[in-house]
C-alpha cells in the first residue's frame, strides 16, 4: 500500500526548507483537496507555506538598495555640481563682487566639510545644515550674484528624496530584523505532518473500506509526487544517509548533528548559513 513516507526536515537551511513547502504546495489545488476530503489541512497548509516564503523573501539582499544607491549618488552630484561653481567664480573669475560671492559660497561648503564621504545619516543632517546656511547672508546674496540662486532649493530637494528612500528602507530592514524564521519553519513543518497524515488515512481508509479507484488514482498520484520532493529534499539536505523514503521520522526526527562550524544547523541552533548563498545554490521562487 502507498504512503507519503516523511523524512526529517530539522537539518535543512531555510532555503532548502522553503523550497520544499513550495514543491508541496503546487502538487494539488484547493478544489481537489477539498473533493479527496483533505480540504482543512491542505488550506492550513497552503497559508503556512507562503508564511514561511513571505518571511523568508526578507532575509535576501534589500532590493530598493539600487534606488538608495541612486538617490544618493544624485544628492553628491547636485553638492559637487554648485561647490564647483562657486569655486571657480572664487579662484578664477576676473570680476572682484562675482570673486568675493564665489568665496563666500566656498566657505559655506567647506565649513560642511567633505559632505559626499560621510555615512547616510550624516551626510543628510549635513547637508541640511548647508541649505541654511546657504539661504543666509552672505551666501543668499552671493548665489543671486552668480545667477546660481536655486542650488539651496535643488541640494535640499535631492537630501529630501535620498533620506525618502532610505527612510522606507530602513523601515524594511526593522521588520526584518523582528522575522523568526525558525517560528514559521516549526508552524509550516506541523501543517505539513497534518498533511501527510491525512492523505494517507484517506489512501488506507479507500484501499481497505471505499475502494473507489477513481479516488485511489487521485490519492496515488499526490503521494508520489510528494514522495519524489522528499526524496530529492533528503538527498540534498542528508546526502540521503540520515533518512529515505520509507522511514518513518518526521520533521521532529532527531538528525545526525552537524560538524562544528556547519552552515547545516537547523534555524533553532542559531545556524543556517548565508541566506543569499542559499538562494544560488537552490534557486528559490519568489512569489
Amino acid at each position: 500500500m502507498s504512503e507519503i513516507s516523511n523524512v526529517s526536515r530539522t537539518r535543512a537551511k531555510n532555503a532548502q526548507h522553503v523550497q520544499l513547502a513550495t514543491d508541496v504546495s503546487e502538487t494539488t489545488t484547493q478544489e481537489v483537496a477539498t473533493e479527496q476530503g483533505f480540504g482543512p489541512q491542505w488550506s492550513n497548509f497552503v497559508a503556512c507555506a507562503k508564511a514561511e516564503i513571505e518571511e523568508f523573501k526578507p532575509e535576501k539582499a534589500l532590493s530598493d538598495s539600487k534606488n538608495v544607491k541612486a538617490a544618493d549618488e544624485n544628492r553628491d552630484d547636485v553638492t559637487y555640481l554648485y561647490k564647483t561653481i562657486a569655486r571657480a567664480y572664487a579662484d578664477f573669475s576676473i570680476d572682484p563682487e562675482k570673486k568675493q560671492a564665489g568665496a563666500d559660497i566656498t566657505f559655506a561648503f567647506e565649513q560642511a566639510g567633505n559632505i559626499p564621504e560621510m555615512d547616510y545619516a550624516s551626510q543628510t543632517a549635513t547637508t541640511s545644515d548647508l541649505v541654511a546656511q546657504l539661504r543666509k547672508e552672505p551666501c543668499l546674496s552671493a548665489l543671486e550674484k552668480l545667477n546660481i540662486s536655486t542650488a539651496p532649493d535643488e541640494i535640499e530637494a535631492a537630501n529630501e528624496a535620498f533620506n525618502e528612500v532610505y527612510k522606507n528602507r530602513s523601515s524594511v530592514e526593522r521588520q526584518r530584523a523582528k522575522r523568526d524564521m525558525a517560528a514559521v519553519r516549526k508552524a509550516s513543518d506541523a501543517a505539513m505532518d497534518e498533511l501527510f497524515k491525512a492523505i494517507n488515512a484517506l489512501y488506507l481508509v479507500n484501499e481497505m473500506v471505499t475502494k473507489d479507484e477513481s479516488k485511489r488514482e487521485v490519492l496515488q498520484k499526490i503521494i508520489d509526487q510528494i514522495n519524489d520532493l522528499l526524496f530529492r529534499f533528503d538527498k540534498t539536505v542528508n546526502g540521503g544517509s540520515s533518512m529515505s523514503p520509507g522511514d518513518e521520522g518526521g520533521s521532529g526526527a532527531e538528525p545526525t548533528t552537524p560538524p562544528e562550524g556547519s552552515d547545516d544547523q537547523n534555524p533553532d541552533e542559531g545556524g543556517g548559513g548565508s541566506e543569499d548563498e542559499d538562494d544560488a545554490e537552490q534557486g528559490i521562487p519568489h512569489p
